[in-house]
């Protein structure tokens, strides 16, 4: 068998190898077109519950500020008040019966 016999043979088998390329090629192409449509996917995710996270923690902290003013509104008792009316409760049944007889 001469050079000229083998020539549409491997012609053929040539054709077959380029195509085998060429769809390996676009399968390639198809599979990282997929997985970076899957990184755009969950990166637009991470961006939503990113956006979803700083909202509610700007809820979060505008409630906690308003709970500060409220709490900074309420008038409080100064340690001496407190002190002062501690002294005054009575811790016998009836305040004003108070037992004055000294205990031998």
């Amino acid at each position: 068998m001469d050079l000229e016999e083998t020539r549409p043979t491997n012609n053929q088998l040539l054709d077959g190898l380029a195509y085998q390329q060429h769809a390996l090629e676009a399968s390639v192409a198809a599979s990282n077109q997929n997985f970076h449509d899957q990184i755009d996917n969950i990166k637009q995710k991470q961006q939503h519950l990113e956006a979803k996270l700083d909202s509610r923690f700007d809820s979060l902290s505008s409630l906690i500020h308003k709970m500060d003013a409220r709490l900074d509104s309420l008038p409080v008792q100064s340690r001496s008040d407190l002190h002062s009316a501690a002294l005054n409760l009575s811790i016998c049944p009836h305040p004003h019966k108070h037992n004055t007889q000294e205990i031998a």
